[in-house]
């Protein structure tokens, strides 16, 4: 008998999209004080902290996750520095962000560069989404191993997509 023919997929199916549930702190250790995260992402006018500059940071508080605060101003040491204090004023211990070695370090530069001093910033533990989906165990991966940009896993995890591109943020 001649089996039935297959489809090939060219990606993972479709999720469906679902409401997700309320973010609650989860405990670091038994002991340990609960984890207060903010995602943040920022956007550059290129790679290196030293030949470029940050044109704003956004951050999101999960717990108030229609409570997003974006920073932006001409002045970049003045932006920084604000972003700074309110991370300060919202005793945040961790850090969440897609490839977020480049965000804060980015960030952490430019602390130096306006010598602002940023020991919970600098202080806080970092969980990098991307670096979390690169190490994915091959056999939950489908098709090609591509870790994908967070546009993509926005629209497939989400529904949604960033609204702007940096020519636009420009």
């Amino acid at each position: 008998s001649a089996s039935p023919s297959r489809k090939a997929r060219s990606g993972p199916p479709a999720a469906p999209l679902r409401t997700l549930p309320a973010y609650t702190p989860a405990l670091a250790a038994e002991d340990a004080e609960p984890m207060r995260p903010v995602v943040i992402d920022i956007e550059t006018t290129g790679l290196l902290p030293w030949e470029s500059r940050i044109i704003c940071i956004g951050a999101c508080d999960p717990s108030t996750p229609d409570d997003i605060q974006v920073f932006f101003d001409l002045d970049e040491s003045k932006m920084v520095a604000d972003f700074i204090a309110w991370f300060n004023s919202m005793d945040f211990n961790q850090i969440v962000g897609f490839n977020l070695s480049f965000d804060y370090r980015f960030i952490f530069a430019k602390c130096l560069l306006y010598r602002l001093q940023c020991g919970k910033f600098s202080s806080a533990s970092l969980y990098d989404i991307m670096q979390v989906m690169q190490q994915v165990k091959q056999a939950f991966v489908y098709g090609e191993q591509r870790a994908g940009g967070l546009d993509a896993w926005a629209r497939f995890l989400l529904g949604e997509h960033k609204t702007l591109t940096v020519e636009e943020i420009f």
